[in-house]
């Protein structure tokens, strides 16, 4: 009996036992698992902060996208109707018509963006929409008259700021869109119409679906390669020239500008040819001297209006004399007379001498 009753006593203290584990194990593992949701909510919930302040700025920065590209679609470039590009020779004159362009209230023409150049650079995606080009001209537009040659607050050696115009603005809509980069674009389209090359213009055109114009700025080849010549031998050497009225004579030099200016010649023959009436030949000189006959020619050639308040603002910044750089040269005769034959050749050069009148 007493055997027993200790067994009985034995099996009771072991159960209390076990059960007092039991409790223990359980509360510990209840405490374990509450401090480790407890560390996960808190986990997640800086995660979770972290994430949405990360998302909110990638949405932010979508909607803005977004915001820009039906800005784009919807309005900003809807109007637009022609996509106007120089072509040329460097030294033309180009810079200052490009930026009394930009200043009309219905054009805007970006300054050396360089459309087919940076054109091999697009993705897919950009190629196949044209407000994403459109938009980079725009850009390009707002940011000259903001900090570049076209802005009222910085100092160049030719101003370009047109007071009280629509310089990288627009009223209404924009209707003509471009870009000023003359001798770039005629190589780049040369270069397109080859067989053997990829065509990136006709990319371009099949993107935009408008009609492409040409502003062909045409100035005395004695100018033109006289600063080409000058800028060649040193970037500081036409101000020195025209400073000091001296002569730079370097037959090489000379010879190379006078080879790349006859090249551009038969590069932008060829194209007046191809593209006909969507090309204007703008002679420089002309222009200097009659510059609201001109400005009232292209606006007829982009079919835009040409207010008197905007022909009176652009006249203001025209230079009142045009600068004669081909004095600052030594001209061999043998050059002289090249240039002189390749004027004959040559309609839209035609009547053009190296005698200043």
């Amino acid at each position: 009996m007493r055997i027993a009753v200790l067994r009985l006593v034995k099996w009771f203290t072991l159960a209390a036992l076990v059960y007092v584990l039991f409790v223990t194990l359980q509360l510990t593992f209840f405490h374990h698992v509450t401090t480790s949701t407890s560390h996960t909510v808190s986990s997640n919930h800086n995660h979770h902060g972290l994430k949405e302040s990360t998302t909110q700025l990638e949405n932010e920065q979508s909607t803005l996208n977004k915001d820009e590209t039906i800005k784009s679609g919807d309005s900003l470039f809807h109007d637009v109707q022609t996509l106007l590009l120089f072509i040329g020779y460097p030294r033309s004159g180009s810079t200052l018509l490009g930026s009394i362009l930009d200043a009309h209230p219905n054009i805007v023409i970006a300054n050396e963006y360089n459309v087919f150049a940076q054109w091999k650079n697009y993705t897919f995606k950009q190629k196949q929409n044209r407000d994403y080009l459109f938009n980079q001209l725009w850009r390009n537009s707002k940011l000259e008259s903001k900090k570049l040659q076209r802005a009222s607050t910085k100092n160049f050696f030719f101003s370009y700021h047109v007071p009280g115009t629509w310089q990288g603005r627009y009223e209404g809509s924009i209707k003509i869109i471009g870009d000023k980069k003359g001798t770039s674009t005629t190589r780049h389209i040369i270069n397109s119409l080859t067989p053997s090359r990829y065509n990136h213009f006709k990319d371009v055109q099949n993107a935009i679906q408008i009609p492409v114009k040409f502003i062909h700025l045409v100035r005395n080849p004695f100018d033109n390669i006289a600063t080409m010549t000058l800028r060649a031998g040193d970037p500081g050497l036409r101000k020195k020239a025209e400073r000091n009225n001296l002569q730079f004579n370097n037959p090489i030099l000379l010879r190379r500008q006078m080879r790349t200016y006859f090249k551009l010649v038969d590069q932008n023959v060829e194209l007046r040819e191809k593209f006909g009436e969507n090309v204007l030949d703008v002679h420089y000189t002309s222009f200097i001297r009659q510059p609201k006959m001109w400005l009232k020619t292209i606006c007829d050639f982009l079919e835009v209006f040409c207010s008197e308040d905007y022909l009176n603002k652009c006249v203001k910044i025209i230079f009142p004399k045009e600068t004669y750089t081909r004095r600052y040269i030594v001209w061999p005769d043998s050059f002289k007379a090249k240039v002189e034959e390749k004027i004959k050749q040559v309609e839209f050069l035609n009547g053009l001498s190296f005698e200043i009148t």
